[in-house]
């Protein structure tokens, strides 16, 4: 499917999915209005071909409104904060980078789920330590979550709201929506090269660079005033202990290349991350090429066939850091860069070897464009990765210079904490606008049939079937097919 044709079916699902969200809350089926919300909200997501919708947004206004909210609350108390979790992943992320500062500042109650609670042991450790608590929202109803989370606001008496949460998120946008004025919401703009809800229900947005900073203002419609600027900081455990190779390995013969993250970060129609790939085992035949992350494997499956033994693929692994120690440098995606993962790699002292797409790699590490890691065509990707390979004192002093380039703990806390008192950080956003139609077009033509149909069932939306019969069915069959792949 051509750039042209997906935009054309994306804006037809797109203004069917909103047609129809608005007749499900014209009849007052507010828990079917939420979930063709949602539905609507992920199908932007993935084909990221704007960055807000006013229909949306006003939808969810609606539905706050028509919401019964818990009559009384408790005044808001300055040492108490709520934080709001909807990723549920304890290992990776910003969740630990933040609670660490906020309950070194602060009371603070975690709101997340009860289905990733296996999971959080470590985080909920962490906030109960400190004297805060843990609330799971049950997961049952969009409509009871978003009262329940109302309820935990206006009883615990907190102050500060943070939003943490992925772009099709309907139950916390909405309960923000309507809480007391004595509170302060902050939403934390993770995602900020793709379209997300939520662009009404925050009165501070948390932009990491300036790359975010200015798309908010610019095409999301949010106030400059509202915004500001905190760069995070990688969390890694450097105490978890490297769980091995998952094949053999010699460390004496063999160098190890090390890349991972959601695989959809390295489709593009012109294969340029797997050709970068191809093109280094074959010029290095010692070297090893491990990629850790979920997602359609086609393309590293062919890569895997070309080069046996040499192209291993697991999914993402607790002992990251180890990993990183492990290798010789890491090879970014492509055509986008996971900002986490480059980060990551710096504070573990390694070199992100970054093939820029555009300005989606900008800003992830400080005075970033002095480090000479990113480049701009395959061929000087390729150089740059010969001269890793063939000259360790080269790597060395190029590793050296990493080690200043992520944010500390420290600093992070202390920019928070003025965030908290004062509404703002001390730092200062560049609102020039970065390029972005190249990255839309790309989306735009890795948006094909299958992933459209695929958005349509992924967060088990029943209420579409009759809507859109055969391309639920076959979105179905996607989903069934994904979940069953060996």
């Amino acid at each position: 499917m051509d750039a042209v044709t997906a935009k054309a079916k994306l804006e037809k699902r797109v203004s069917k999915l909103t047609a129809i969200a608005r007749a499900q809350l014209r009849r007052g089926k507010l828990e079917q209005t939420l979930n063709t919300v949602a539905t609507c909200a992920l199908t932007l997501y993935s084909a990221n071909q704007c960055y807000q919708s006013d229909a949306l947004e006003d939808i969810l206004s609606q539905v706050a409104e028509k919401l019964p909210v818990p009559e009384t609350a408790i005044p808001a108390q300055d040492d108490r904060v709520l934080f709001y979790d909807g990723f549920g992943l304890g290992s990776r992320g910003l969740l630990t980078v933040y609670l660490r500062a906020l309950c070194r500042l602060k009371n603070v109650i975690l709101v997340t789920r009860r289905e990733w609670a296996p999971g959080l042991e470590s985080v909920f450790s962490l906030v109960q330590s400190s004297g805060g608590q843990v609330c799971l929202l049950e997961n049952k109803k969009k409509t009871e979550d978003i009262q329940n989370l109302q309820e935990i606001i206006r009883s615990s008496g907190v102050r500060h709201l943070f939003m943490y949460a992925n772009a099709d998120d309907v139950v916390v946008t909405t309960a923000f929506l309507r809480v007391p004025k004595d509170r302060v919401r902050y939403q934390i703009n993770l995602t900020d090269h793709a379209y997300w809800l939520g662009s009404r229900c925050a009165d501070k947005y948390i932009e990491f660079r300036d790359y975010g900073g200015a798309i908010s203002a610019a095409y999301r419609g949010i106030p400059k005033e509202k915004l500001v600027k905190l760069p995070f900081y990688p969390r890694l455990d450097q105490y978890q202990a490297f769980a091995g190779y998952p094949e053999p390995f010699d460390p004496e013969k063999q160098q190890l290349v090390f890349s991972g993250g959601a695989l959809y970060k390295t489709q593009s129609a012109d294969n340029a991350y797997y050709r970068l790939a191809a093109q280094m085992l074959r010029r290095h035949p010692q070297v090893v090429f491990w990629y850790a992350g979920s997602g359609d494997s086609t393309q590293l499956d062919i890569l895997s066939r070309e080069f046996p033994g040499r192209v291993w693929h697991t999914p993402e692994r607790q002992d990251l850091f180890g990993i990183l120690e492990h290798c010789l440098f890491y090879l970014s995606t492509y055509p986008v860069c996971g900002g986490l993962m480059f980060q990551y790699a710096a504070a573990a002292g390694k070199v992100p070897v970054t093939l820029r797409h555009d300005d989606i790699s900008d800003g992830f590490l400080l005075d970033q464009k002095q480090l000479g890691i990113e480049f701009d065509t395959v061929e000087q990707t390729l150089q740059e990765i010969d001269k890793l390979v063939e000259q360790p004192d080269y790597r060395r002093e190029k590793e050296e210079k990493l080690s200043r380039a992520v944010l500390t703990p420290d600093a992070f806390t202390q920019r928070l904490q003025l965030l908290l008192e004062t509404g703002e950080t001390g730092l200062a956003l560049d609102y020039t606008l970065p390029d972005t139609q190249k990255l839309q077009k790309m989306y735009a033509k890795n948006y094909t049939n299958r992933q459209l149909r695929l958005d349509l069932v992924r967060r088990g939306n029943g209420y579409l079937l009759a809507r859109f019969p055969v391309d639920y069915i076959l979105g179905l069959a996607v989903k069934l097919r994904q979940k069953w792949r060996p």
